[in-house]
């Protein structure tokens, strides 16, 4: 791979993530008492699309309620208009049900004609979730900021995700300086 005309990514969704109490560790005042709610009520969802770029690592997002064909085309529509200059793209995913869709093969197939950057999809193999590396990396972000949570609304959940992000990514920038 070209590093100045292509780009590449491990794509991969995680969730959804009900907003609901989640069991884990919590942190709290020494002094204090945090109860759990007997009961709740779920108060909506969130799923996370995310895009792990191979070189240096830095981790894209998109957060959802749904994993639907809309969704993951709006994040690779996103992803694509960032990389536009670059010849080609490669994205490397499981094979999910949206993924093997043939309205997504098609819309990749209109976005390829378009002259703009071309996708080029690597599926990986089935039952192989170790081959993506962003595994990982949702991994951690339920350990961190999911498992041991509260939220009240999705938007309080999506909050928290994007704070995770956004200091992964800061930390790995200045990890490679």
């Amino acid at each position: 791979m070209d590093k100045k005309t292509e780009v590449a990514f491990y794509l991969d969704e995680a969730g959804p993530y009900l907003v609901k109490p989640h069991p884990g560790q919590k942190w709290f005042l020494k002094k204090s008492i945090y109860k759990t709610p007997a009961t709740w009520k779920t108060k909506g969802k969130v799923v996370i699309l995310g895009a792990l770029k191979t070189n240096p690592g830095k981790v894209y997002h998109h957060l959802t309620d749904n994993k639907r064909f809309k969704s993951l085309r709006y994040f690779i529509c996103q992803i694509g208009n960032r990389y536009i200059k670059k010849r080609k793209i490669y994205f490397v995913w499981d094979n999910a049900k949206v993924h093997l869709s043939e309205k997504l093969e098609k819309w990749i197939n209109q976005w390829n004609k378009k002259g703009k950057a071309e996708f080029e999809i690597l599926p990986l193999p089935t039952y192989s979730p170790w081959l993506n590396p962003i595994e990982p990396v949702f991994g951690d972000l339920y350990k961190k900021v999911i498992a041991g949570s509260n939220f009240r609304w999705p938007s309080n959940m999506a909050k928290e995700i994007h704070k995770y992000f956004y200091r992964r990514c800061r930390q790995k920038h200045n990890n490679d300086i």
